[in-house]
């Protein structure tokens, strides 16, 4: 694992190679001091040893067993003494275990990326697949990612100075290609945990993920790193998230960083992000060897992999949390024992209650990149038509689903009753879960209620209707009974046909999550209104990229309103504001998204009203964006 070693109860003997590092390697006045090399080259020197060679070549070196020192290939004058030492594992250095941490937190959840990675997002574009085509659902793209992982893994170690041992990791992977997406996952878990230079370099490369100045590195490590990332990071074990298990990880941190985690304390509900891969332990005792300093995680929901199976340690129950998981600081204390502070974490995979449910690595979810197009559904006749065809066909369904389930017949006015109930109760779900600021879908509908209040007038109003029914059904009256199904029907269809919240119908555009609530944008012209809150989109042409944004905003009572901006290209943007926005302390996230629906980025904005100009402004990374 990389950030902790295990001491064995038995202290076992391993041997050790080191080269004299000193300035002058054969002076005999200075003291001697011995550099070890790495757990990777250290291996490949040992093997080599047992099998009686002569030397090995280790890229730019070369190691002379007879003589015990080292040549540099491009020097035959630089040579130093080498030495095999046998040390106990428990007294092995583990330096290059703590180069870096992959815990961020300058980076608050504000500029969280969401599920996907941005780094996995740009693998599949380089890697050229579709929206949701990935290894664990395509068998067929497996050999092709896995040969440019490979490559990319050589051309890593000739960057590093460690070509041998790419070629190596490299060749070992490539024996995979062809056994099936499952056997590539634990060949890559199982490289991913051994001594090397590749969890060091990928890990490196993540870690810049949000910062703007770094993207670059990043970016550079898509084609090289990439393809073996994206195979790890497609888990096809893992359907479901990891939900209230406890993780540990044993860090080395300075003064400086503990204080960071300390003032993070202040807001306990504020969540960060682990940019890279982070391993961790659901040992606690196993993750205490290691570091100045431990990090004590309680999992609500997140994406982790239990790889102590793949591990090249087993020993070590390593859990892997894939990134973009998020974090919150919860407590800070130092334990006197073990003389070393304790940092406790909340780890959640995103903030949304809905993403618990939605989420996953091995099929993503539909609402992540689902196309939803539309155009504003007009009431007129062809549209009542159509609500009252819908209305029908789920009379008819609930009468057939209650045939079929009890095995006998019904009479017409019993079917329309049962379907009358059914319909009602499902509008009642549906109305209710409109409440709890969610879209539901039915059929090519996407019906949005914004106020307790029409809940509760829709609600009650079929309810009456259904206990009319029921009385008309009970005394016998087929007249009256025929009256209020007509008039339940009606009352359905007036509800559609007259409501101020809109019906949006599927054509062209986008669906967009932001916040704790999905929201809707297009393109091509066309316009999106839900309820009393509005926004469009000016003409453009067909194929221009369009980045809509979702908007969170708090009223000054510190309720939810919702806007939603409107972006032609990436460099223009405009948002229509509700009236009940609080200007002086809103903030907006909005979300970016492109044509085949992943997401571009995410920025923390303030609105900021103008007294002046009489307008709204937009704050970001002190650059002032007017808005109209």
């Amino acid at each position: 694992m990389r950030d902790f070693t295990i001491v064995p109860t038995d202290a076992t003997t391993k041997p050790k190679w080191m080269w004299k590092s000193n300035v002058d390697p054969w002076s005999k006045i200075q003291t001697p001091e011995w550099s070890c090399y790495s757990d990777a080259q250290n291996a490949i020197i040992e093997e080599a040893f047992l099998k009686n060679q002569t030397f090995v070549i280790l890229d730019n070196r070369c190691i002379d067993f007879k003589r015990m020192i080292q040549i540099f290939d491009n020097d035959q004058k630089k040579q130093r003494p080498v030495r095999r030492n046998a040390l106990t594992e428990d007294k092995l250095p583990q330096e290059e275990r703590f180069l870096f941490d992959t815990v961020i937190p300058k980076l608050s959840f504000g500029k969280q990326y969401g599920w996907v990675p941005p780094f996995i997002l740009e693998v599949r574009k380089s890697l050229k697949l579709k929206a949701k085509q990935l290894p664990s659902n395509d068998e067929v793209i497996i050999p092709m990612i896995v040969e440019k992982a490979a490559l990319g893994i050589i051309d890593e170690g000739k960057l590093v100075g460690e070509r041998s041992k790419a070629e190596a990791i490299a060749e070992e992977l490539m024996l995979q290609k062809n056994r099936g997406v499952k056997e590539v996952w634990k060949c890559c878990a199982n490289l991913y945990t051994r001594p090397s230079f590749l969890y060091r370099k990928l890990n490196e490369a993540m870690r810049f993920l949000g910062s703007e100045e770094d993207e670059q590195l990043w970016r550079d490590k898509v084609r090289t790193l990439g393809p073996f990332c994206l195979l790890l990071w497609d888990n096809p074990f893992k359907s479901k998230l990891s939900k209230n298990i406890i993780l540990y990880r044993g860090v080395t941190l300075h003064e400086e960083h503990i204080a960071t985690y300390q003032t993070l304390l202040k807001n306990p509900d504020e969540y960060h992000s682990f940019q890279a891969f982070t391993s961790c332990s659901r040992n606690q005792e196993t993750a205490e060897l290691v570091g100045n300093a431990l990090f004590i995680m309680e999992v609500e929901y997140a994406f982790t992999a239990n790889i102590a199976g793949e591990s090249s340690v087993p020993a070590e129950e390593e859990e892997l949390i894939f990134p973009g998981v998020c974090f919150s600081v919860q407590r800070v204390k130092f334990d006197d024992k073990n003389k070393k502070p304790l940092i406790y974490l909340k780890l959640r995979q995103r903030l949304n209650e809905r993403d618990k449910y939605e989420t996953t690595t091995k099929n993503q979810p539909l609402t992540a990149n689902i196309n939803l197009p539309f155009q504003v559904h007009h009431c007129n006749g062809d549209d009542l038509d159509y609500h009252v065809g819908l209305l029908l066909l789920s009379l008819q369904n609930g009468a057939w689903c209650i045939g079929e389930l009890f095995g006998f017949s019904f009479s017409l006015r019993f079917k329309l009753l049962i379907g009358i109930f059914t319909t009602v109760v499902f509008y009642c779900v549906m109305q209710y879960r409109s409440i709890a600021r969610r879209f539901l879908v039915f059929d090519h509908l996407i019906i949005s209620l914004s106020s307790i209040a029409s809940y509760i007038c829709s609600v009650y109003t079929y309810l009456i209707m259904s206990l009319l029914t029921v009385l008309g059904t009970i005394i016998g009256f087929d007249l009256l009974f025929c009256i209020v199904a007509l008039l339940s029907v009606s009352a359905f269809c007036y509800r559609i046909a007259c409501s101020d919240h809109r019906f949006v119908k599927s054509f062209d555009g986008f669906r967009v999550y932001c916040g704790d609530r999905p929201r809707i944008a297009g393109y091509l012209g066309y316009d999106a209104y839900f309820s009393d809150y509005r926004a469009s989109l000016r003409p453009v042409k067909p194929g221009t990229i369009i980045a809509p944004h979702g908007i969170y905003l708090n009223d000054s009572n510190g309720d939810p309103k919702y806007s939603l901006p409107a972006a032609v290209d990436e460099d223009y943007f405009r948002a229509a504001f509700h009236d009940g926005v609080d200007r002086g302390k809103s903030f907006i996230t909005p979300c970016m998204i492109d044509r085949d629906g992943e997401f571009l980025k995410t920025e923390l904005y303030q609105a900021i009203w103008s007294s002046k100009t009489k307008k709204m402004r937009l704050l970001q990374s002190n650059k002032k964006i007017t808005m109209d």
